[in-house]
């Protein structure tokens, strides 16, 4: 990330934000209670992909305040 600032940048207000802690939250709570995942590797590539897609699109591409 180092050659990266403003994706660093946007990670760090993604981390920040309220919406990100409330989800950590969240998730910790849910630890060790989540069924196993069922749907194999290609569903994780995709997931991956929405999950990168809707960064860029929240915080890499707003301006940072």
């Amino acid at each position: 990330m180092k050659n990266n600032e403003p994706g660093y940048f946007a990670l760090c207000k993604y981390w920040a934000s309220s919406e990100f802690i409330e989800m950590s939250k969240k998730q910790r709570l849910n630890r060790g209670n989540e069924p196993k995942h069922t749907y194999g590797a290609d569903g994780h590539i995709r997931m991956a992909k929405r999950i990168v897609s809707q960064f860029i699109l929240d915080y890499v591409y707003q301006p940072l305040y």
